[in-house]
């Protein structure tokens, strides 16, 4: 199953999800965004069944092809579609301190740079804002590609092509809470799922394996079959099956809900109090009818 089939299909499931851990009851003044949005905006159409009084949805995806075409799906104007790319900084200008609410669903385990994701979304995030994240953090990916490349005949046609767009980071999800912890959010909720997903048949999942990892392989013609046929075996031995025979994928979803905290910039409005109040304490005082007079010193 791809992310497009995924992420239609948990949208709404894990905006209720977000809601209810959330307590979310009243969008209207706010603005959410959703990053790693596709082509088919399934998450903002979720949220517009829910919320329809929403302020704005910003839908942000780093493809410019799925971007043109999401626009066409737009019907109102509170939906926006950009070019942004959550790790790079730049291309997020405009959006810094606007943002409500952040939702991502199968989006973060594409990512390469995820410190700086998440720093950027801190970023983009109003003080006591809140963000939803859906990913994997386990897939079974990297296993079946080291056991494909233990194979001499496998490794000759390898691209060598950098293949972080198809195995996620496979971080645990204590080291997720660390940093974010330490970007400065609070974890409202943070939970592992495995979650598994059958294939219809064999020969579907071959062909959708086939699909998937062809753009790393320089495959010759007259190895195709036995390629398919390997990828499949290897697929297998490392997911199994299911009790009805079907081929499965097997993975671990990591569920995370965090809130920036406001906790930096109370302390920010302290020192500034306090610097204030230090200040006050140096300027001259003078006594005049019984009434305490506070000179300020004047501007040079």
């Amino acid at each position: 199953m791809d992310s497009t089939s995924r992420s239609k299909l948990n949208a709404g499931p894990f905006l209720d999800y977000c809601i209810s851990q959330f307590g979310w009851t009243d969008l209207s003044n706010d603005t959410v965004l959703d990053i790693g949005c596709g082509k088919h905006l399934n998450l903002a159409t979720a949220l517009l069944e829910k919320f329809s009084k929403v302020k704005s949805v910003v839908n942000i995806d780093r493809n410019p092809e799925i971007v043109v075409h999401a626009r066409r799906l737009i019907r109102r104007k509170i939906l926006k579609c950009h070019v942004a790319d959550i790790e790079d900084r730049d291309s997020l200008e405009g959006f810094e301190g606007r943002i409500n609410k952040v939702i991502s669903t199968y989006t973060f385990h594409h990512i390469r740079k995820i410190k700086e994701a998440f720093r950027n979304v801190h970023l983009v995030l109003r003080p006591g804002g809140e963000a939803g994240f859906l990913f994997y953090i386990r897939s079974g990916a990297h296993e079946w590609l080291t056991e494909m490349l233990s194979k001499p005949k496998w490794k000759a046609i390898y691209k060598g092509e950098d293949i972080l767009d198809l195995l996620p980071q496979e971080l645990s999800s204590a080291k997720y809470q660390t940093m974010v912890l330490k970007l400065g959010f609070t974890i409202v909720e943070c939970h592992e799922e495995i979650r598994v997903t059958p294939c219809a048949s064999d020969e579907i999942c071959k062909e959708a394996l086939y699909k998937l990892t062809q753009k790393f392989f320089n495959i010759p013609s007259e190895l195709l079959d036995d390629f398919k046929e390997d990828a499949f075996k290897t697929f297998v031995k490392i997911h199994g099956r299911n009790r009805m025979g079907k081929p499965r994928f097997t993975a671990t979803e990591l569920f995370l809900l965090i809130r920036k905290s406001v906790t930096k910039l109370r302390n920010i409005r302290m020192l500034k109090w306090q610097h204030l109040t230090r200040a006050l304490r140096r300027v001259p005082v003078m006594r005049s009818n019984n009434k305490m007079v506070v000179r300020l010193p004047s501007r040079r």
